[in-house]
């Protein structure tokens, strides 16, 4: 039994708050204009590359300035984009959706979706038809 406090992952090396806010601002266009997080084989190793940081520097930011880790932080991302084309997208099934923002698997997309948003892609679907409403995180 220790007395002593935990120790945050990084407490001695935060990241200085104007840089995290850079860093976090070039992180935010490459999801929303490059739309990254499609490449189901999206690595933190490249996203640090396409960022000029280490990996370790991104992951810290993640971890320690937006308090998720990097397949929280991408999968966020993929639902996001996944609620706009369950909500407007008619010709691709729930499955085909998945794919499109970056799933490897059917599976995988369905957890992640209810784990995220509280409901199946499909619930999800049916609530904005009848109301036309966006969810978010």
């Amino acid at each position: 039994f220790s007395t002593q406090k935990p120790i945050r992952k990084y407490a001695n090396k935060k990241i200085e708050t104007t840089e995290a806010k850079q860093l976090t601002e070039r992180l935010n266009e490459l999801m929303t204009q490059e739309k990254i997080y499609t490449n189901p084989k999206l690595k933190l190793k490249t996203v640090a590359e396409k960022l000029a940081v280490s990996p370790h520097h991104l992951s810290q930011l993640l971890n320690d300035n937006l308090g998720k880790g990097f397949a929280t932080y991408i999968n966020e991302h993929r639902i996001e984009a996944a609620c706009q084309l369950l909500g407007h997208s008619q010709h691709l099934s729930l499955e085909g959706v998945g794919y499109e923002v970056g799933f490897s698997s059917k599976s995988n997309f369905f957890i992640t979706f209810k784990k995220i948003k509280g409901v199946t892609p499909a619930q999800f679907q049916r609530g904005t038809s009848k109301t036309d409403t966006t969810f978010s995180i």
